[in-house]
């Protein structure tokens, strides 16, 4: 298993499934680290647009 690409603070962009039409923003932040699953690493992160926080996996977010 490789580490974490992003680091916390970071501003990011998350790439969400079309079935997510909930995500409207798409500049995020992370806010921590998450456990791997199924392979890929998890991340929290928040947007200033929204008021909840997700979870995303590492390969839903570009930088």
């Amino acid at each position: 298993m490789s580490q974490h690409q992003y680091t916390v603070g970071q501003p990011i962009r998350f790439r969400f499934q079309q079935q997510l039409r909930s995500a409207t923003a798409t500049q995020y932040r992370i806010v921590s680290l998450r456990p791997y699953e199924d392979g890929d690493p998890r991340y929290l992160i928040k947007s200033d647009d929204e008021r909840h926080e997700r979870i995303a996996r590492e390969s839903e977010l570009r930088s």
